[in-house]
């Protein structure tokens, strides 16, 4: 991936380095897909969780569009649903 694929990403040449989290967040991720499930990624602020969904989500599925989906605090079972 380039940074042109991520605006927020204001590095010329910028890429993504594949790391162990990275290959783990990826083998979750097409897992969870696959079984049309859920999943939480988690980790401090910066750490670099939405990159790494992003970058597994169009590896998986190049043509697909990534849809953001965000939840008030303590969301219930319905609102989730």
């Amino acid at each position: 991936m380039t940074a042109a694929t991520y605006p927020y990403v204001d590095l010329s040449d910028a890429s993504v380095v594949t790391t162990r989290a990275l290959l783990t967040a990826r083998e979750n991720i097409t897992d969870t897909v696959a079984a049309r499930a859920m999943m939480c990624i988690h980790g401090g602020a910066g750490f670099g969780q939405t990159l790494a969904v992003n970058t597994c989500l169009r590896a998986l599925e190049p043509g697909e569009d990534v849809r953001k989906i965000t939840f008030r605090a303590r969301p219930t079972a319905r609102a989730v649903r």
